[in-house]
């Protein structure tokens, strides 16, 4: 996936159009995405979802490849601190 796609189906899925607090456009969330990735390969962002706020894990896993995107969104509280504790070991 492409940062813009995930950008659109995030912001699609939240309850305000905002991760991290902050209201984004797609384009604007692809940017935020992309500034905060240069570094790292993983970036955790908290969305507010119909059914409470959560943390979801977006991945690089193709470095030089702009496709080369994904994110995990838990279904569950427990695949939610599995992410974290993902994301924080790193």
């Amino acid at each position: 996936m492409t940062l813009r796609e995930i950008a659109s189906q995030l912001l699609s899925l939240t309850t305000d159009r905002a991760v991290d607090g902050t209201v984004y456009t797609t384009s604007g969330l692809r940017q935020y995405f992309s500034k905060n990735l240069i570094d790292n390969d993983r970036l955790l962002v908290t969305v507010n979802l119909p059914d409470g706020t959560w943390k979801c894990l977006i991945s690089r896993f193709r470095p030089n490849d702009p496709q080369g995107y994904d994110y995990t969104l838990p279904e569950t509280r427990a695949e939610e601190a599995c992410i974290i504790s993902l994301a924080e070991a790193l």
